[in-house]
């Protein structure tokens, strides 16, 4: 049993580190299989500045990646936290590849990662990879903070 718990654990590394190796490597291969829209980002035109996305309440900011393997397998967890946390924090999605400039504004190096804004815009707490635990803790954190 510990055996298969740590090769499932090794795989995930693997898997996130291809994603974050794949992005630095300059990778622009934009013509994968486009996802449903219940497993893919939703580009939401708001988290483009941290200034836009004051509001009541914290942000979390899903960075990922169409060619993301964790970015796929964690985002039916993300949107279903989307709509059972909505009033507690709101989300927000963006494509790597469709908006570079705010990935390195942010000093995003693998996907996926999450970024827990404040209702000012500013960054508390961020986590990365495919952890549902990780992404628990931020919303933990965004009620806390809008308490």
């Amino acid at each position: 049993m510990k055996i298969t718990r740590l090769l499932c654990v090794a795989g995930v590394m693997l898997l996130m580190a291809s994603c974050g190796n794949k992005r630095a490597a300059g990778n622009d291969d934009t013509t994968s299989v486009e996802r449903p829209a219940t497993e893919s980002a939703i580009h939401t035109p708001h988290a483009d500045t941290a200034d836009s996305v004051k509001n009541e309440l914290p942000t979390i900011i899903d960075f990922s990646a169409t060619w993301c393997g964790p970015c796929k397998m964690i985002a039916p967890y993300v949107h279903e936290l989307q709509q059972t946390h909505s009033d507690i924090v709101n989300f927000s999605f963006v494509d790597i590849d469709e908006n570079p400039e705010l990935a390195d504004r942010y000093g995003v190096q693998a996907v996926p990662t999450f970024i827990l804004l404040d209702a000012d815009g500013k960054e508390v707490e961020r986590a990365t990879g495919a952890n549902p635990d990780a992404i628990d803790d931020l919303i933990d954190t965004a009620k806390d903070i809008s308490l």
